[in-house]
């Protein structure tokens, strides 16, 4: 009887699969600064090759 109480606990707390919206859209917007930088430092190289 314990044994089952303490198998479904645990199968409880393992179907949590997926991400919720908050790690979605921390993800999001840390991927956007880094391809703001990488947009913006590209853009400054060729600016400066041609001078």
């Amino acid at each position: 009887m314990i044994n089952n109480i303490l198998k479904s606990r645990l199968q409880c707390q393992t179907t949590n699969k997926g991400f919720t919206l908050v790690e979605v859209l921390i993800a999001l917007f840390i991927g956007s600064l880094i391809f703001g930088v990488l947009y913006a430092s590209f853009f400054q190289i060729i600016k400066s090759k041609e001078i």
